[in-house]
């Protein structure tokens, strides 16, 4: 989540900024009950920089259970109190199905409004904001894709010294993305920023030696990169690493160590690696654990995914990994082929037909 990447600058007085931060400081130097305190009054008071520490808070547990329930609400408060950031972040959860159900129109209706509060902040300087401003863009989130835009974004958000706009600039020349193609420019940025510690940056570089951008092609180079953002928890580097694990590329092959990795990726909301899941479990060669393969798919489908709302029909259909249900069977289908999802829409008529068949029909 956003939270997770980047480090919140604001310099707005009105929402009593600073001593936000300063109760935060509180919390994460372990004076609990002092910094809530202080964060609850701000959030009484409408405080939406408040709402969005108190989310922060329900989500990573820091001195305090995890609540996904509490995230979503105070998430959606601080959105609804005009924080740009979190109408973002809203948009991300509802386009993913995390923390709240999927719903693709909410999804683009809170990016619609993300888009236009963080052009107003952008223009108040604020370095998170140009650089989600550019994600906007660059991403086509509710809006055309413009990779200029999106670039000129980034750099903004670079010149008012913001890592993960560094970052964004270094893919920009890697990719060619509204700049002109420089491989070994965007790797040189990414190398800088990663060999200080930054998990996204050491992802990234970790694709580069995995498929020779800007370097030599070097998998054991990538593991290692990978390994690094891993284990600080990135989740795009869990499911990377899993497939080395997987796949024996750059690292022994271990595909048990590899189900580790795509766990805790998938446990983060990564649909690559709860996909990665599903065909491990669904695999014959292992025998199959059906259980665990419908456990993964539900979630994806949940997340609005046709393909996996498709195979999840199947599943009821047929009675793979969980209890025959013809009903629930039409039900998924319905919904992928409403997304549409070719496959799914066949499975629908045939089904529909062979029921109506064994009733006389």
């Amino acid at each position: 989540m956003i939270f997770d990447r980047y480090t919140l600058v604001w310099d707005n007085l009105k929402w009593n900024a600073e001593v936000v931060l300063e109760a935060n400081t509180l919390i994460r130097d372990g004076k609990i009950i002092d910094g809530f305190s202080t964060l609850i009054e701000l959030v009484d008071d409408g405080n939406p920089i408040a709402m969005f520490y108190m989310a922060m808070h329900y989500y990573s547990h820091i001195g305090i259970v995890h609540n996904s329930g509490m995230v979503a609400e105070y998430m959606t408060a601080a959105a609804e109190n005009g924080l740009g950031i979190a109408q973002y972040q809203l948009g991300e959860m509802y386009e993913s199905g995390c923390y709240v159900n999927f719903d693709r129109e909410l999804s683009n209706q809170w990016y619609i409004r993300a888009k236009t509060t963080l052009g107003e902040e952008s223009k108040a300087g604020n370095p998170i904001s140009m650089l989600l401003l550019g994600n906007i863009f660059g991403e086509g989130k509710a809006t055309k894709t413009d990779p200029l835009r999106s670039y000129i974004c980034c750099c903004k958000a670079t010149k008012a010294c913001n890592v993960d706009g560094h970052i964004n600039v270094a893919i920009c020349y890697i990719r060619g993305v509204g700049v002109e193609k420089d491989e070994c420019k965007g790797l040189q940025m990414l190398s800088k920023i990663a060999k200080v510690g930054n998990a996204r940056a050491q992802r990234n570089l970790g694709v580069c030696y995995n498929y020779g951008y800007g370097v030599v092609k070097d998998e054991s180079k990538a593991v290692e990169w990978y390994e690094k953002s891993a284990e600080q928890g990135n989740a795009d580097a869990q499911r990377a690493l899993g497939n080395c694990y997987y796949n024996g590329s750059g690292v022994v092959k271990d595909e048990s160590k590899a189900v580790e990795w795509y766990e805790k990726s998938a446990e983060q909301g990564n649909a690559d690696a709860q996909y990665n899941l599903v065909n491990y479990y669904f695999n014959v060669q292992m025998g199959g654990i059906d259980s665990l393969a419908v456990h993964w798919l539900q979630k994806l489908a949940a997340q609005g995914d046709p393909d996996a709302q498709c195979d999840l029909g199947a599943c009821y259909e047929n009675g793979r990994g969980l209890a025959r249900n013809e009903s629930k069977a039409i039900e998924w289908y319905e919904k992928s082929a409403e997304l549409g999802n070719p496959e799914a829409q066949h499975r629908l008529d045939l089904l529909i037909q062979r029921s109506r068949r064994s009733n006389g029909f």
